[in-house]
């Protein structure tokens, strides 16, 4: 999930919008990483794991997990199946489990493959997996501001923690605390008092055990908050034994499914990717697409009727009288209410169905045939709409006619 929000927050202030009006942020963001890792790297084996949306076993022993956190954006519930969509397209798997995070699945998955002699990397901004990395098994960190990484191994670990081992990680976290798990820690203990400790009592259980070696306030603190370390520990630590179904094969790199990957590609208008991919060829494609989409009148199906004769006209109004909502539009000679002529009157009330009435040049021919639709424009049991409805009311009223609501107004609705 961790790469759902470093795209999220990348374009949060200049989201990615198609001319269909989808926001593609987090597909773009996720799919540019994904195809960087793919050609940098040429994984033989890949595998994505995404958190469910219920509570978790840790959850369940601390309500407050994660609690602090705000809701998750709204486009998460689009771009999730969009993502899923992509990595479909890419013969990825995707694994996910309720009641465990993705940590736990990528930590089980991590331990099997370290027993199938892989070697591994996991793809991460999150600092708690430095707590997985074995001789076999790296931390490929991504910067959460660029397009970085940095390949940890287990002396980077032990380096930049200060640590004997990678699994003293978790241990750091059950003293010092992770503010963006909500995970309590011990109170007054920071990271550095933290390595202090494990220097010198090598693990949590330990360091309990001996805080009568301690003293002040340092003491009183892990004596009294013993049971919260203890829960922070359990908190911090990665289940490395979920129940759930894999298979390496499953894993093996394949290639992408073309046609499919393609498609969505051009519906989410993922140009520069789509080079990247597909090469020229992709330009070719894509215009290919736009044409079909392309319709003229004649590809549409239509209703249009002219209603000119009075029979004609009294058919129209009896039809549009047992409507809720009809729009209309004024067909006049000037922009100008005041001088404008009206030559005609359209009316709709489904899709591709419209109806037109020409209007006599004579004024008062015109006002004439006006006066038929009186009764229709005045009945407030049906909804007028309009674009820009006050110059249509305007020049209604100057010939004689008092439209009344109510209105919908498509100009500032």
């Amino acid at each position: 999930m961790v790469l759902i929000f470093r795209s999220h927050f990348a374009f949060s202030r200049n989201p990615r919008i198609t001319n269909q009006g989808k926001n593609v942020s987090i597909p773009y963001g996720f799919t540019s990483t994904l195809i960087k890792i793919l050609e940098k790297e040429k994984p033989t084996h890949i595998a994505v794991v995404f958190d469910t949306t219920g509570p978790t076993q840790r959850h369940l022993i601390f309500p407050d997990y994660k609690g602090h956190r705000d809701n998750a954006p709204e486009e998460l519930d689009t771009a999730i199946p969009d993502v899923d969509q992509i990595l479909g397209a890419f013969n990825i798997p995707v694994y996910r489990l309720g009641g465990y995070e993705a940590d736990d699945l990528i930590g089980t998955i991590a331990i099997e493959a370290e027993k199938e002699t892989f070697e591994t990397y996991l793809v991460t901004t999150d600092k708690d997996f430095a707590q997985l990395v074995t001789d076999t098994t790296y931390l490929y960190r991504l910067s959460s501001r660029s397009d970085a990484e940095e390949i940890m191994g287990v002396e980077q670990i032990k380096e930049k923690w200060k640590i004997q081992r990678p699994e003293q990680v978790i241990d750091i976290l059950s003293l010092w605390g992770d503010s963006s798990d909500n995970i309590p820690g011990v109170t007054g203990i920071g990271e550095k008092t933290a390595q202090k400790l494990l220097a010198q009592f090598d693990n949590l259980e330990n360091l309990l055990k001996n805080t009568d070696q301690l003293k002040g306030k340092q003491r009183e603190n892990l004596e009294n908050e013993s049971g919260v370390a203890k829960l922070s520990k359990q908190l911090a630590t990665i289940d490395c034994e979920v129940p759930f179904e894999f298979n390496f094969e499953d894993m093996r790199r394949r290639s992408p499914d073309i046609t499919r990957l393609n498609d969505i590609f051009i519906e989410f208008e993922f140009n520069q990717l789509g080079k990247r991919v597909f090469g020229d060829l992709f330009d070719q494609q894509k215009d290919a697409a736009k044409a079909e989409l392309l319709q003229t009148i004649n590809d549409i199906e239509v209703n249009y009727q002219l209603a000119e004769t009075a029979d004609e006209r009294s058919n129209l109004i009896n039809l549009l009288s047992q409507q809720s909502a009809f729009c209309f539009d004024c067909e006049t000679t000037s922009l100008d209410k005041k001088n404008a002529q009206l030559v005609g009157l359209a009316f709709s009330f489904d899709a591709q169905t419209g109806f037109f009435v020409p209007l006599p040049i004579d004024r008062y021919e015109c006002k004439s045939v006006l006066d038929e639709f009186q009764t229709l424009f005045e009945d407030t049991g049906i909804e007028k709409v309009g674009q820009n409805l006050k110059y249509d009311l305007t020049v209604l009223r100057w010939y004689g006619i008092e439209a009344k609501g109510p209105f919908f107004d498509t100009m500032i609705a």
